[in-house]
């Protein structure tokens, strides 16, 4: 009954969404630390320059989240990543960004959450269009920023040329778009850069960008949150199982879409365990393609006893979380 509610197309549900980001996200001031500073890439270290207090920054992550639980329900239904139009992924990512108090802060990650709805928004555009090449010299540009902003996410890379394969035949025109978009931000930044006297700041610190070529677990697994752990492992198997159990009755452009959003994942995956060392704030860039397949999960669950149980479950947990768990960053 409770998951029922958000499958409604009435546009007024988008006023609940954001009452309920708004909540979440609130939580974060309860919170030691409200902005992540100790992190050194170009564009992040510009943006922490502006000045503003600790409080501002944290209202504006929290603005930054709402538009991005808008933006991403608008964009799975826009796009038809899912069978059936709903509120529930923009209602996932809410829930799965705010179950950890380290995700609600402003991060380098957090704006790179955003950043990654506008690479899909123009991925998924590219989809038997003659404007190919626009939208790919967009997206290209726009993983350049995030990779200034945050340098793990350069690994989206992989995600954007696979997504390319995918949606596209190969037009060499559309591969050096591509090409192009990746290096004019860091040309842009490093002349700029350059005429202010500031070119060493295209060099970051490396022991500070949060990329390790070495594995070790114990930078994978959180161990403050296992109980969170193991639920949202469990929510995404299911969700697994039932994309996989619907994917071939699914029209070739969805079929298509969902490849991309379970690349995109696997990647951030990957990118979490070359991690250097463990900091919660870095997981929240797994909240986006999750929320994507656990909102398939309580659309296709036809035994809404089970959808809604889990669900309450999960409320549960995001309280335990905030009011009996320990801050760690």
């Amino acid at each position: 009954m409770i998951t029922s509610l958000f499958k409604t197309r009435q546009p007024g549900f988008y006023t609940i969404l954001v009452m309920i980001a708004l909540g979440l996200f609130s939580l974060g001031l309860r919170n030691n630390v409200l902005v992540i500073r100790d992190y050194s890439m170009p564009l992040y270290s510009i943006i922490l320059s502006i000045p503003l207090n600790d409080q501002t920054f944290f209202f504006s992550a929290m603005l930054l989240f709402v538009l991005q639980v808008i933006h991403l329900n608008s964009l799975v239904n826009r796009f038809d990543i899912l069978y059936q139009h709903s509120y529930l992924p923009g209602l996932m990512y809410a829930l799965l960004t705010g179950c950890i108090p380290e995700f609600l802060v402003f991060s380098p990650t957090l704006l790179v959450n955003s950043l990654l709805l506008l690479i899909l928004d123009r991925l998924f555009r590219i989809f038997k269009t003659e404007e190919a090449s626009r939208y790919l010299f967009e997206a290209a540009c726009l993983l350049s920023v995030a990779a200034l902003i945050y340098l793990p996410a350069a690994g989206f890379l992989v995600a954007l040329l696979a997504a390319l394969l995918i949606l596209r035949p190969f037009v060499i025109r559309e591969w050096l778009a591509t090409i192009l978009g990746l290096v004019t931000p860091v040309y842009i930044l490093a002349f700029s850069l350059f005429f202010d006297n500031n070119i060493r700041m295209i060099i970051p610190d490396w022991k500070n960008t949060g990329i390790s070529l070495s594995f070790d677990w114990k930078n994978v697994i959180p161990a403050s949150y296992k109980l969170s752990v193991v639920f949202i492992s469990l929510l995404m198997f299911l969700s697994l199982i039932k994309l996989r159990e619907h994917f071939y009755k699914n029209v070739a452009r969805t079929r298509s879409f969902q490849q991309v959003i379970f690349i995109l994942g696997g990647v951030t995956l990957l990118i979490l365990l070359l991690t250097s060392r463990m900091q919660l704030y870095r997981y929240v860039i797994l909240a986006l393609p999750c929320s994507v397949m656990t909102g398939y999960f309580f659309i296709e669950s036809k035994k809404k006893w089970i959808a809604d149980s889990l669900f309450l479950l999960f409320l549960v947990i995001i309280l335990i979380n905030h009011f009996t768990g320990t801050f760690h960053l």
